[in-house]
């Protein structure tokens, strides 16, 4: 039963991040033209699409570096290996890149 429960757990904070994550970052990376996508909590691995302006942006690693890291970190309580999934303006996704691997 345990095991259920952990589950059940890990599926409210995984749902509350994601929450987190669109009621707090999306609005900031919209404001400049950008997009995110929560696609994966898994563990100590986040996985995001960032589209739109995102993509080329000079300004992008720190967004992901100091700004969705650290709060996606607080909110899971443990650091994490942070994956971008980029979006391509003129089609599917361009591949993913894992950005700040831990140390």
């Amino acid at each position: 039963m345990k095991s259920q429960n952990s589950k059940k757990d890990s599926r409210l904070e995984n749902d509350a991040v994601i929450a987190l994550v669109y009621r707090v970052v999306r609005p900031l990376i919209e404001a400049d033209g950008g997009s995110i996508e929560v696609l994966d909590i898994d563990k100590d691995s986040v996985t995001v699409r960032l589209g739109k302006a995102c993509v080329g942006c000079p300004g992008v690693h720190y967004t992901k570096e100091f700004v969705l890291r650290p709060i996606l970190e607080k909110a899971l309580e443990r650091a994490i290996t942070l994956r971008v999934i980029w979006e391509n303006p003129s089609g599917p996704a361009l591949g993913a890149s894992s950005v700040g691997m831990n140390s």
